[in-house]
């Protein structure tokens, strides 16, 4: 009997040790599958998550009926524009793709023109070769890849067809794309018309170009579209003064119209035998347009030529400078460099900040490029090009610690670089933050540079702005009325001291360049030696000096630069380039 009960009792000990070993668990797993629930506020309250529910992102059909990612909201102000991509079959997978995703991801009229149609990212690219006379593609020899391609598709490619991509002083004539390229921009301007013409204005960009979207509508704003505007970075080969297609340039609805006219009124013949003997397509539209009768629009320092890595923000001709202006476009731009410059742009011009300014070139400066040259960086080239020599001109070997003393001692000097196995030096007056590269060490004079950042001459330019001012009440009427012919003020709502520092109470205004004498024609792609640095030809004159300038014009690799004299009230200086007259327009800005 006492046998029984002691096994009665454990068996009802195990019993509750199974339940103190189940209970548990069994409550662990009620809790997790209750905690699973769709918008569990437990849920969310004890872990972090995204917001998002793990839900799936929202699709939505295009107009070809595919599917697709739902796309950002549309960018205020550019229902009017239809923006122009070019591209081509050698350098559309690599180059488009990173648009569709950033640049283009939020415009909501834009269309891709190329020498192949082929879907990229579920976008149609459209052959705008196919304009052409057939004559003209099978007898030019630059037609050959086109040909090619369209014959036997993307599979016949071969190395060969993505060449030698360096520039040189007739571009880049060892990339049969390149060479093909030229041929796009008169055709170009009927497809952009056909394909909205309804459009204000016409953007046209290359795979490599960036534009800020918000800037660029803030700009156009102040611009009347009913009018002739044909905006561009100048450039110029021979006598034809053109917009630099890499900067990317931008139509109103009239010119187009005219343009449309002009080339059906013209005989094709006469169009393609002119476009087979140069080698620059953007020239060739630029003669084209002069021939229609609509001048170049300078567009400097809103349209730049280069990436903003490489800009020197303090070139300047006379006492003026880009500092103070809004950026729209730069050139050169590889996808990681879109990347990078997208992620900055969203933050600044974010929609939910009501109170986003326009971007500055000071603005660019102190976020994206006073951070970086702060100490000396191995591995990397600012791009610093007065080289260090002996007397003869003949290298000169030093240390990394001599080139530091050389720039020191040159009160100008505000960067440098050393090539470690050449042992050679370079400064510079200008500051870049220049790009990684093996064997090359560079470093910043940050105190000069903080002492420029603080240089800004606004005392003396008002100053002279008043004396100006009062010059214009002493002249006649009839000289005050030419002098309102010849130049206007576009106001544009920016606040110049964003980003930067106060004004020091006495400032010294920089004394202009010394003019430089016009180089004759046969010369400008001859002599590399006279390079003269091309952010400070851009077209930004000194009112009071402009009848004392003559023609500048810079000896470069590429095609040559040109800065136009032309009276203008402040700011920075846009003209149309005329045999009789010179139309400008500015950015009235107090710097």
């Amino acid at each position: 009997m006492q046998t029984q009960s002691s096994l009665h009792r454990l068996h009802n000990s195990r019993s509750r040790i199974w339940i103190l070993v189940f209970a548990p668990i069994l409550s662990l797993v009620l809790l997790y599958t209750w905690l699973r629930r769709p918008h569990s506020l437990l849920l969310e309250q004890f872990f972090v998550t995204d917001g998002s529910h793990n839900e799936l992102p929202i699709a939505i059909g295009g107009e070809n009926g595919n599917i697709s990612d739902a796309k950002p909201e549309s960018i205020p102000g550019m229902d009017d524009i239809l923006v122009v991509l070019k591209t081509g079959v050698t350098e559309s997978l690599t180059k488009v793709p990173i648009h569709l995703e950033t640049t283009l991801a939020s415009v909501p009229h834009f269309v891709v023109f190329s020498d192949y149609e082929e879907e990229i990212s579920g976008i149609q690219t459209h052959d705008v070769l196919r304009r052409l006379d057939e004559s003209v593609k099978r007898n030019i020899p630059e037609f050959e890849l086109y040909n090619r391609i369209h014959d036997h598709g993307r599979e016949s490619l071969t190395p060969a067809d993505y060449g030698d991509d360096s520039n040189g002083p007739f571009g880049r004539q060892n990339n049969p794309g390149w060479r093909l390229d030229k041929w796009k921009f008169l055709p170009m301007i009927p497809a952009a018309l056909d394909h909205k013409p309804d459009a204000k204005w016409f953007v046209f960009m290359e795979a490599d170009s960036y534009f800020l979207w918000p800037n660029l509508v803030t700009w156009l704003s102040q611009l009347d579209h009913e009018q002739d505007w044909y905006l561009g970075y100048p450039m110029q080969i021979g006598d034809t003064i053109f917009a630099y297609g890499g900067s990317g340039f931008v139509i109103s609805n009239p010119v187009m119209r005219k343009m449309v006219q002009y080339l059906d009124e013209t005989p094709q013949t006469e169009i393609n035998d002119y476009t087979a003997t140069q080698w620059a397509g953007d020239c060739v539209l630029g003669k084209v347009f002069g021939d229609a009768g609509v001048g170049l629009n300078w567009s400097w320092p809103m349209l730049q030529d280069t990436k903003p890595w490489e800009v020197d923000y303090f070139a300047a001709v006379g006492d003026k400078r880009a500092w103070c202006f809004p950026v729209v476009s730069y050139h050169h731009m590889q996808p990681d460099d879109i990347q990078t410059l997208y992620a900055f742009d969203k933050e600044w011009f974010d929609s939910d900040n009501s109170t986003a300014k326009p971007l500055l070139y000071s603005d660019v400066f102190h976020h994206l490029i006073l951070p970086n040259i702060l100490s000396p960086r191995d591995g990397w080239d600012n791009a610093a090009d007065n080289a260090i020599t002996k007397e003869d001109g003949s290298p000169l070997e030093l240390t990394f610690d001599d080139c530091s003393s050389k720039c020191v001692d040159d009160q100008s000097c505000l960067s440098y670089r050393y090539k470690e196995d050449e042992k050679s030096c370079f400064v510079s007056s200008a500051v870049k933050r220049g790009t990684a590269a093996v064997g090359v060490k560079s470093n910043w004079m940050i105190d000069r540079i903080r002492d420029k950042v603080n240089d800004r001459p606004r005392q003396d330019s008002l100053q002279s702005k008043q004396s100006r001012d009062s010059q214009s009440k002493q002249a006649g009427p009839d000289e005050r009325d030419r002098n309102r012919a010849r130049s206007t003020v576009v106001p544009v709502p920016v606040d110049v001291d964003a980003g930067a520092p106060d004004v020091p109470p006495e400032v010294e205004e920089a004394p202009p360049p010394p003019p430089a004498p016009p180089v004759p024609e046969e010369e400008a792609v001859t002599e590399p030696d006279d390079l003269l640095e091309p952010d400070v030809l851009d077209g930004v004159v000194d009112p009071d000096s402009v009848a004392e300038l003559p023609l500048l014009v810079a000896v470069a690799a590429e095609p040559v630069v040109v800065v136009v004299p032309a009276p203008v009230t402040g700011g920075i200086l846009m003209g149309t380039l005329a045999d009789e007259h010179t139309d400008v327009t500015a950015f009235d800005t107090e710097d």
